[in-house]
């Protein structure tokens, strides 16, 4: 083997192996998960920095070392934020760690681009990723592959027609569908001849049987598959990327060949869908049979109607074209298309919650955005650091949602970093369109990559590291790579000077990041040792190591804290956590209940009345404030303070009827958006009636206490003998 092959297939196997560990690992959702895959990413970073530092490129070299200044342009922002004081400094140190191992991975890739024949290579490798993806999806939909929800099932026709969803190794279906359509979608490209990659592509010399056999032979299962995670969204963001294809084609043979592929995709993949949904709900037999008669069916069909396609082609001078125009093939579109609608109408093809008008979940994406633009509004220039929205929303949402992300990774990219990341964000996505733009056969590139471009607008594909794993590495095989005379021309002393110097950036950046990495890893694997752990002193000697490693993670003092017998401990490694994550709701409630433990009245209220502000549609958090001062008036009383006591009560009423306002607010509401299940609990009306009985105010308790002891509940029980305390003479 020559040393280029071996060097390309080197490159293409790391390429693939990266981005295949990446999808296994949740698709880099969890920083915690990624901290090892990271560490890959920054020794390529420094290994492409060091080669740069010796070999600058030159002029017309693919891969400008300034190029890889702007994913590290996300990271600086980050810093910023950090440094401004962020709402979680372990959110923004791992999204500046991530940003950091993206910036290695662009520049490794930049740097192995630059051998001639590398881009089929890295291509190929980025569909490995994407057939591990599919694979993992459809042998998790049959049971054959045990994965963490790899498939969701729901109760609500909201979000789901068919009760079950395909989620893919990324647990979340619209994800899964938006890559399953940025593939799809270059399949049918590719079936079309309107692949074309530069120039170093187009002498591969590569049989065009063999290329339309393999996307006959994927493009259906992937279309099945984007079936099942019915994900409207993804399906949107297909249509138009699509659309974008047909304008990017660049000639009428191959506009027609991709509207028949997308037609008939369309056709055998929902039949086969069908069948695997047939599967789950009647007879499993019948329904894979379906499946897989549609599959074989739709594969050999597609392929015979591309052979068809060539045999109709004449020549017209160096060029082959169709010799048939659209007036030919309407009639056999139509009724392919006529028989999908037909039968995804009638009920037989699963896709109702697509045509069924079921839109609550965009309404809910519409409060989102709305309070996630006050949210901004708050910090427009530099954001509040990493994790914003997660640390934040319950503190700006209009309604008790559940919601731990924006669903809108441009929007989540605004409240973490403000304008100037936005800016950053821009400038990388501009740079990756231009580059594939001013090549015109590289253009065709620019449809997939629309795709999860379009949909990030819609939800949170941004959050996956492996989208932009996907993206960096899409955008650095089809950068435009002219290769002219400038080529030979040594670089001149300031492009050297500025490519090491970005270089070094990278170098120094990446060393960072692998330092710190490694705490984080350390922190982590203690953490999940910790909960492996039995034994309450070996998890709790476990959580000491884990937060010893890294101080700044909320979740290791949140464990720890429980597992600490002295309150007064519990206390300050809760208030310590502060420094670090000063907007943690369930930090201050838990440092509100340790302070009400060691008698600290005016402290404990503060700092409940601070977990209450930050999410004030916790149910379980309102209940335990109410209650955590009404154990606080007991200890006070019983240690003779009755003046603390009093006031003790009087924080607990005046959290209950807070709790009570805010809950008739949303009873009231004609279609609140309660995901959370914000209510009114038994247990903060029982001690919100004692809290009324020992201020003396007896008729509002004994009203709270009726109204519970008709029920038949623990609590119904704790009323009915409070209720005959207070009717007893003399009260």
């Amino acid at each position: 083997m020559k040393m280029g092959t071996a060097l390309r297939a080197a490159g293409a196997a790391g390429i693939a192996a990266v981005m295949g560990l990446a999808a296994w690992r949740y698709g880099w959702f969890f920083d915690a998960d990624a901290y090892r895959i990271e560490w890959t990413l920054f020794a390529a970073g420094i290994a492409a920095a060091a080669y740069v530092m010796r070999h600058p490129p030159r002029p017309a070299d693919a891969g400008d070392p300034l190029v890889w200044l702007l994913p590290l342009a996300m990271a600086a922002c980050y810093g910023a934020a950090l440094l401004s004081g962020p709402a979680s400094v372990q959110g923004t140190v791992d999204a500046m760690l991530r940003w950091t191992a993206l910036a290695g991975w662009f520049a490794a890739l930049s740097v192995w681009r630059r051998l001639p024949g590398s881009r089929p290579w890295g291509e190929a490798a980025i569909h490995v990723s994407g057939l591990f993806l599919l694979l993992g999806g459809w042998l998790g939909w049959y049971g054959v592959l045990s994965f963490p929800d790899i498939v969701q099932r729901f109760d609500d026709p909201e979000l789901s027609a068919t009760g079950v969803r395909l989620a893919g190794f990324l647990q979340y279906p619209n994800a899964y569908g938006a890559a399953l359509a940025f593939f799809l979608l270059r399949w049918w490209q590719i079936w079309a001849g309107s692949d074309a990659g530069t120039a170093d592509n187009r002498t591969g010399g590569r049989s065009s049987r063999v290329r339309l056999a393999l996307s006959s032979l994927f493009s259906i299962p992937y279309g099945g598959a984007l079936a099942l995670t019915e994900s409207r969204g993804s399906t949107a963001a297909l249509l138009a990327g699509f659309l974008l294809a047909l304008l990017l084609a660049g000639g009428r043979q191959a506009r027609i060949r991709l509207a028949l592929a997308a037609v008939w995709t369309a056709v055998a993949a929902w039949a086969a869908a069908r069948g695997a949904v047939i599967g789950t709900e009647e007879s499993a037999a019948w329904g894979g049979g379906l499946t897989a008669a549609a599959l074989i069916a739709g594969i050999a069909v597609m392929y015979a109607m591309g052979l068809w396609l060539e045999k109709l082609e004449r020549r017209d001078g160096n060029t082959r074209r169709l010799s048939i125009g659209w007036e030919s093939l309407w009639p056999v579109m139509g009724l392919l298309l006529a028989a999908g609608i037909y039968a995804w109408r009638s009920g037989w093809l699963p896709g109702g919650r697509l045509a069924g008008g079921n839109y609550e979940t965009a309404s809910s994406r519409m409060l989102f955005y709305r309070d996630g633009w006050n949210l901004f509004r708050d910090s427009p220039w530099l954001g509040w650091g990493g994790d914003g929205w997660g640390s934040l929303f319950g503190l700006y949402q209009s309604l008790p949602y559940v919601g731990s992300e924006v669903h809108n990774g441009y929007l989540d990219v605004l409240l973490d970093v403000g304008m100037l990341g936005l800016a950053c964000l821009a400038g990388l996505l501009a740079y990756g369109l231009w580059s594939m733009w001013k090549n015109n056969h590289s253009r065709v590139a620019i449809a997939p990559a629309a795709v999860l471009l379009i949909h990030a607008a819609v939800d949170f594909d941004m959050s996956y590291g492996w989208t932009w794993l996907l993206l960096l590495a899409w955008i650095a095989m089809f950068a435009s790579v002219e290769r002219t005379t400038e080529a030979a021309r040594p670089p001149g002393a300031l492009r050297r000077l500025a490519a090491r110097g970005a270089a070094a950036l990278l170098l120094g950046a990446s060393a960072w990041g692998a330092w710190a990495a490694w705490h984080a890893d350390a922190a982590a694997r203690a953490y999940a040792a910790a909960d492996r752990e039995a034994a309450p002193a070996a998890r709790e000697a476990k959580l000491r190591a884990a937060l010893a490693a890294n101080p700044a993670d909320g979740r290791i003092r949140l464990a720890l804290a429980p597992l600490l017998p002295l309150a007064g401990e519990r206390a300050s490694v809760l208030a310590a956590g502060r420094r670090y994550e000063p907007s943690s709701a369930p930090l201050q409630l838990q440092l509100g209940l340790a302070e009400a433990e060691l008698g600290l009245e005016a402290q404990a209220e503060t700092s409940l009345r601070e977990a209450l502000r930050l999410d004030r549609f916790n149910r379980e958090a309102q209940t335990a404030a109410v209650a955590g001062m009404m154990r606080l008036a007991d200890a006070l009383r019983f240690q003779d303070r009755d003046a603390e006591a009093r006031m003790a009560s009087e924080a607990a009423v005046s959290f209950y009827e807070e709790y009570r306002r805010l809950a008739q607010q949303v009873e009231a509401m004609d279609h609140p958006a309660n995901d959370r299940r914000f209510e009114m609990t038994d247990a903060a009306e029982y001690h919100a009636a004692r809290a009324y009985a020992e201020l003396g105010r007896l008729d509002e308790a004994r009203g709270l206490l009726a109204r519970l002891a008709e029920g038949t509940t623990d609590w119904g029980d704790q009323a009915r003998q409070l209720l005959d305390t207070l009717d007893r003479p003399g009260r």
